[in-house]
C-alpha cells in the first residue's frame, strides 16, 4: 500500500516537470493536489494507528480526514474544463487574432482511440464502414468537448450581440443569443474586406478529420497562419464519417481562436434530425460510451444550439461601402425567398441579417418567365414558390442556401426533385443573382459544396474530377489557377475520407483534398483562384 501510494504521488508530482507547456503545468499540479490529497486519506483510513485514535479522539481525527479529502476533491475539481485542452489549446491572449498556429491543431500520436468503436479491425457505424488507420488520432474526452462547446458559446454571443451590426430590428437576438430549445433563427452574414485580401474555402469534411488536418499542416506551411487569411468553411461538417466529433472540435478551437477570421457556415447536415440518421448520432454516443448517459446526452444536446449559431449564408465582398462586388458563400445554392440588395448596401458596420420570412413569391413574381422540369412534367416556377417563415432547415419547406442544389448542362430546364428541392439551371440562377444586385454593389456569383455522389454517372461529379475539384459551372474545365467571371458558380468537392459511399473505391483517381484560395481583387474580375489538392493520409 505504501509503495504503490508513493508511486503514485512521485508520477504526479513529477508530471508537472515533463509538461509541454504552463498550461500542461497547472494541469498536472492540480492533478497531483488531488491525487495526493484523496490517496493520503484513504491511505490514513488503512493504518491500524490512525483507526486507534479515531475511537481516542473522534473529533479532531474527523476533522483532519475531512480536510484532506476536501484538498482532494478541490483539487480534483480545480482541474477544469479549460485545463483539459491540452494538445489543442487555444492560444493565449497575446498571441494576435488573425494568428492560427500548430498549437490550435490536433497532435497526431500513438493514444488508442475509442475502443467502443473498434470491432475486429473494423469500425462500423450507420451508413459507413473504415478499415483505415484510425489509431493515429488522440482521445477527445468529453469533458473537453464540452468545455469548448461552452466556450465557442460565448465566442458567438459576443460577435452578435451588438444590435447595431443587424440591419433589421433585433427582436430575435434574445432567441438567437440564449436559445435553450435551439429554435432555428436562419440569419445572412456579410464580410467586406479590402482588395488584396485573401480566403480560403473548404467543401464538405462529413467527418475527414485527416483531411482537415493535412489541409491546415498547409496552411501554416505556406504562412497564412500570419498574413490574415480568412478561412471559410461551407458546412456538412459530421454525419458519412468517423471523425465528427474531431471535426467539429476542431473548427470550435480555430473559431474561438481567430474569431473574426474563422467563418463557419451552417450546412443542411447541421441539423440533428439529419444527424440521427446518417451516423454522427451514432459516433457520438459510441465514442463516449464509457460516459455517464445523462452526461452525453445533455452535451449532445447542446449541438442543437451550436448549429443554430452558425450563419446559413455568406457574403464575401470586396470594395468599399460605396461600390463593392460579392459572392455568395454557402452550402448548397440559391434561396428565391431572400434578396440580400438591401443588406449588401448597408453600411460597413451591418454585418448580420435575420431571415424571418422567406418571399418566395413575393420575390418570384419580379422574375422572369421559367420554367421548372419534375416528373409529371414542365410546370411554371410560381408553382414552387411560398412565402414562408422558416422554422427549421427543412420546415415548412427546406430552405434553398442549405439544400438546393444546380443542373449542370445549361441547356436544360431547372428541376425540381421531392425531398431534395430544386436545382437551378444557368438562366434562373442569374435572374437571382441580378435580382439582389444593384447598381453599386453587384452579387456576381456562388462558392458552395453539398452536391456529391459517389456514380460517374453523375454530370457533377464527372465535372468535379476534371477541374481539380472545383467545378466551374457553365464553363470550360480549367487550370488550377484562374481568373473568377462574372456569374460564375463553383462547387467544392467533398473530402476524399470522407466515406461518402466509400469515395476512395468509386471515385477513379479521387485521393486528393481540395480547397480553393481566393485573392480578391476591386472587381469581381480582377479577383484570383488557385485550386489546392492534397494528398491525404488516413
Amino acid at each position: 500500500m505504501k509503495r504503490s501510494l508513493l508511486l503514485c504521488v512521485l508520477l504526479h508530482v513529477i508530471s508537472p516537470l515533463q509538461a509541454r507547456s504552463w498550461h500542461d503545468t497547472l494541469c498536472s499540479t492540480k492533478a497531483a493536489l488531488g491525487l495526493s490529497g484523496l490517496l493520503g486519506t484513504g491511505y490514513l483510513l488503512s493504518r491500524k494507528d490512525v483507526r486507534e485514535a479515531m475511537q481516542e479522539h473522534p473529533y479532531y481525527t474527523l476533522m483532519g480526514l475531512l480536510s484532506a479529502g476536501l484538498v482532494g476533491s478541490v483539487g480534483y475539481s480545480w482541474l477544469s474544463a479549460d485545463d483539459c485542452m491540452s494538445k489543442i489549446e487555444v492560444a493565449p491572449h497575446d498571441v494576435p487574432a488573425a494568428s492560427i498556429s500548430d498549437r490550435d491543431f490536433i497532435t497526431m500520436g500513438s493514444t488508442p482511440t475509442y475502443r467502443s468503436l473498434h470491432t475486429n479491425g473494423m469500425i462500423q457505424g450507420g451508413t459507413y464502414t473504415y478499415t483505415g488507420d484510425y489509431k493515429t488520432l488522440r482521445r477527445v474526452t468529453l469533458t473537453q468537448f464540452e468545455a469548448v462547446l461552452d466556450r465557442f458559446f460565448i465566442t458567438m454571443q459576443e460577435q452578435l450581440k451588438d444590435e447595431d451590426t443587424w440591419l433589421t430590428t433585433a427582436q430575435h437576438l434574445p432567441v438567437l443569443l440564449n436559445n435553450q430549445d435551439s429554435s432555428f433563427v436562419p440569419y445572412a452574414k456579410k464580410l467586406l474586406l479590402s482588395p488584396g485580401s485573401t480566403c480560403i474555402c473548404k467543401g464538405d469534411l462529413h467527418g475527414d478529420i485527416h483531411s482537415l488536418l493535412t489541409f491546415l499542416g498547409e496552411y501554416a506551411k505556406r504562412g497564412h497562419t500570419k498574413d490574415g487569411t480568412h478561412l471559410i468553411f461551407h458546412g456538412d461538417y459530421v454525419d458519412r464519417g468517423l471523425w465528427g466529433t474531431e471535426v467539429l472540435y476542431t473548427l470550435m478551437l480555430l473559431k474561438i481562436t481567430n474569431p473574426e477570421f474563422v467563418h463557419l457556415i451552417r450546412g443542411n447536415h447541421e441539423d440533428v434530425d439529419l444527424c440521427a440518421r446518417y451516423g454522427f448520432k451514432k459516433e457520438f454516443f459510441a465514442k463516449f460510451a464509457d460516459e455517464e448517459l445523462k452526461d452525453v446526452e445533455r452535451c449532445y444536446n447542446k449541438i442543437a444550439k451550436l448549429y443554430c449559431y452558425l450563419p446559413v449564408v455568406l457574403y464575401l465582398g470586396s470594395g468599399t461601402t460605396s461600390s463593392a462586388d460579392y459572392v455568395q458563400c454557402c452550402h448548397g445554392g440559391i434561396e428565391i425567398g431572400y434578396n440580400p440588395q438591401e443588406f449588401l448596401k448597408a453600411d460597413k458596420q451591418c454585418h448580420y441579417h435575420w431571415i424571418k420570412e422567406c418571399k418566395r413569391a413575393t420575390n418570384c413574381s419580379c422574375l422572369p418567365a421559367i420554367s421548372v422540369q419534375t416528373d409529371a412534367g414542365s410546370k411554371p416556377l410560381s408553382d414552387f414558390c411560398q412565402d414562408f417563415v422558416p422554422t427549421a432547415p427543412m420546415r415548412p419547406y427546406a430552405l434553398g442556401f442549405m439544400w438546393y442544389d444546380f443542373v449542370v448542362d445549361p441547356t436544360k430546364l431547372s428541376k425540381y426533385t421531392s425531398g431534395r428541392g430544386l436545382a437551378a439551371n444557368k438562366e434562373l440562377t442569374h435572374a437571382v443573382l441580378k435580382q439582389g444586385s444593384s447598381a453599386t454593389h453587384r452579387l456576381c456569383g456562388i462558392i458552395r459544396a453539398h452536391q456529391h455522389n459517389p456514380s460517374m454517372k453523375k454530370a457533377m461529379t464527372r465535372l468535379m474530377l476534371s477541374s481539380h475539384g472545383c467545378a466551374r459551372l457553365w464553363d470550360q474545365p480549367g487550370e488550377a489557377t484562374f481568373t473568377y467571371k462574372n456569374g460564375m458558380i463553383i462547387t467544392l468537392l467533398l473530402s476524399p475520407d470522407s466515406a461518402h459511399g466509400m469515395p476512395r473505391k468509386k471515385y477513379p483517381g479521387f485521393t486528393y483534398d481540395t480547397s480553393l484560395r481566393l485573392t480578391l481583387g476591386k472587381a469581381i474580375n480582377e479577383w484570383r483562384g488557385d485550386i489546392w489538392n492534397l494528398s491525404v493520409s488516413a
